[in-house]
């Protein structure tokens, strides 16, 4: 996939957690900074705020910033939203979630199944065939 793809993720949300399954984990969620079509993270709006974020995205706050708006996630993400309302700890590698993140994972691949979702058919990729048609950057 050349950084122009879109970003594929499912996921699951109750009433106190929030399960997220990134497909790609390997890609860039806001698209890449050296993507051919739309380079520069071109999936977050520019601006004064995106331009200081990846200026001073190996530096103090600034990588801090990078990692929550710009950088690759991880393959699976679990937040307990009434403790953690924003979302910021990432709680699917702590051994005390195990149990947690595996009913959540089973129950949302039973229902995107039930759905007919083409990943669960092994037909995912599918979706990344579309040509992009927005316009481009020179």
């Amino acid at each position: 996939l050349d950084g122009t793809a879109g970003y594929p993720c499912r996921s699951i949300r109750t009433a106190k957690h929030l399960y997220i399954h990134n497909i790609h984990p390997e890609l860039w969620p806001a698209g890449a900074e050296d993507a051919p079509l739309k380079p520069g993270f071109a999936d977050i709006d520019g601006g004064p705020t995106k331009r200081l974020i990846v200026q001073d995205r190996d530096t103090g706050d600034g990588k801090k910033f990078f990692q929550l708006s710009c950088a690759k996630r991880p393959a699976e993400e679990l937040y307990d939203c009434v403790k953690d309302p924003f979302q910021m700890n990432n709680l699917a590698g702590d051994p005390a979630m195990k149990q947690v993140l595996e009913a959540l994972r089973s129950q949302m691949e039973a229902e995107l199944k039930r759905t007919g979702d083409l990943r669960m058919e092994g037909k995912g990729d599918s979706y990344q065939e579309a040509k992009y048609l927005g316009a481009t950057r020179k």
